[in-house]
Order: structure tokens, then sequence, then C-alpha cells
């Protein structure tokens, strides 16, 4: 919730396309932090601040220890376009 995207464990024919693990954002709250630094449903965010983030369990802790101010930045695959590699999205929460 804090940083406004639900995210799941990204499946298996993602992984493979893309050849890492992962969560897939689902939705994404307009106007939260994750829609103002442009996330959208379909990427796949695999760290959070150089922490993998290769399931939800894995998402939730790091998203669990973020505080308002905190900088964030976000490893990001867009499973379409896997050759563009790894997009790097951050911001100040």
């Amino acid at each position: 919730a804090k940083l406004g995207i639900i995210v799941q464990d990204a499946p298996p024919a993602t992984v493979s396309r893309i050849h890492t693990s992962g969560v897939i954002v689902e939705s994404v709250r307009t106007g939260s932090f994750a829609d103002l630094q442009g996330l959208s449903p379909g990427l796949v965010i695999t760290h959070i601040n150089r922490q993998p983030t290769s399931n939800k369990d894995q998402f939730d802790a790091v998203v669990s220890k973020l505080k308002t101010g905190d900088d964030v930045v976000f490893e990001v695959i867009d499973p379409h376009h896997p050759e563009l590699g790894i997009n790097y999205i951050g911001g100040t929460l």
C-alpha cells in the first residue's frame, strides 16, 4: 500500500523470457509513489535498493523496511522487451 502497487510472483513463462525472477506489477494506484515514478502494470521488479525481490514474500519484506524520505530505486524489466535489459526507476518516498 505504501508504494501504491499490487504485485504477484512473476509466472514461469515470464521468468524464462526475462531470464530472472521477480514480481510482476498487477496494478498501480493513480497518484501513488509508484505511479509518479512511472511504474506500470506488466513490468517485473527484480530488485528494490539492490535487495532482490524474487518473489512476493521478498518484495513485502523489502517494502516493509522503507520509510518516508527514503530513496527508492526499482530495477525493472519489461517482459515484452527483455532485450532492453534492466531499467532503473527511482525517487524519494
